[in-house]
């Protein structure tokens, strides 16, 4: 196996990033802002894309992001991160909906694929 084999098989899943990043949003990006938390997870989603381009991981938040708008009825073209901020504006609230929304929609996609 080469390190770039050994690199993929090392990547966090999505859901696993949002819930540490959510938990203690200080630790990775040193503010308790969601703007800059979620442009974090915005930049780990653009590298895992050039690290692994067989990753889901990139596809799966651009399908979080087009439920996401669908749930909160905000337009598709907006970001899921804008949407989700605009719907729930104070800090504390707006980490712990992306993962009680996340959860709701890897529920509902799950079951959706069976």
């Amino acid at each position: 196996m080469n390190e770039e084999e050994s690199a993929s098989r090392n990547i966090i899943s999505l859901s696993d990033l949002l819930h540490h990043v959510s938990k203690r949003p200080a630790l990775y990006v040193g503010t308790q802002q969601f703007n800059m938390a979620a442009a974090f997870i915005e930049g780990c989603s653009f590298a895992i894309s050039v690290m692994d381009p067989d990753s889901q991981f990139p596809n799966e938040l651009k399908e979080f992001n087009i439920w996401l708008a669908n749930r909160l009825n905000f337009p598709k073209n907006c970001a899921w991160w804008n949407g989700l901020k605009n719907s729930f504006p104070e800090e504390s609230e707006t980490f712990k909906q992306l993962i009680l929304l996340f959860e709701e929609f890897k529920s509902k996609t799950s079951t959706n694929h069976s």
